[in-house]
């Protein structure tokens, strides 16, 4: 029960994260540009996460393996192969900012809005040290069990969004400034998602931290 709990917690908090935007945009900023330039900045955003996700998939067999045989270095060689394969698209997405992003966004919405220059560096961070940082360490905590880091996480910087966002309205920043606003919290948990899987699943790999590894081991026993 703690558990469904705990991994409830984390994918509300982590649903809430994704679209809590489109609930604060219209309201602050008002309907037109500002909504069109955040689901295009979303749409990149969403797009890098499903690839992102499946490159991390590819890794779970050897993570929980690693985790059950208590090899800590094989655990990272193969957390850091994950983030490898995400870095493939991301190197591109990326790229594809730096040198094409007006004629992306001209693509992405037509006429019916302009995206300005500074989006495309916060959408950058969002893309390759965000997403990618944040996806490669959520899902090693995920799928090693440890639903309890994963859920104090999330729930912390959905607080934290929260208030980012109250602050953004009282200040009266233009959308483009929320966005870097947004892109700064959730910088904090992705940052705070590599502490936690540090401190959780790499440090119960090692031979002597056997009592750590309950978690995973249920995870590897359901698998």
């Amino acid at each position: 029960m703690k558990s469904i709990r705990r991994s409830g917690t984390f994918a509300l908090s982590d649903i809430f994260i994704y679209t809590f935007p489109y609930y604060v945009v219209p309201w602050a900023f008002g309907l037109g540009a500002p909504i069109m330039i955040l689901e295009a900045t979303f749409r990149i955003f969403r797009g890098a996460s499903v690839i992102y996700t499946a490159a991390c998939d590819l890794a779970i067999p050897g993570q929980t393996r690693a985790l059950a045989a208590r090899d800590a270095s094989r655990l990272i060689r193969t957390t850091l192969l994950a983030a490898a394969l995400c870095c493939v698209p991301a190197a591109f997405v990326c790229l594809l900012l730096m040198f094409g992003s007006k004629q992306l966004f001209a693509f992405l919405l037509g006429a019916a809005a302009t995206v300005p220059p500074a989006v495309s560096p916060i959408l950058i961070v969002m893309v390759l040290a965000n997403n990618l940082v944040q996806m490669v360490a959520q899902s090693l905590l995920l799928h090693a069990g440890f639903f309890r880091e994963i859920s104090r996480i999330g729930a912390s910087v959905a607080i934290a969004m929260i208030a980012a966002t109250a602050i953004s309205v009282v200040a009266k920043l233009n959308i483009v400034e929320f966005l870097a606003v947004y892109t700064a919290v959730y910088t904090a948990g992705a940052l705070y998602l590599v502490v936690a899987a540090y401190r959780g699943p790499i440090r119960a790999a090692s031979p002597h931290q056997a009592p750590n590894l309950k978690p995973a081991a249920q995870t590897v026993a359901a698998h």
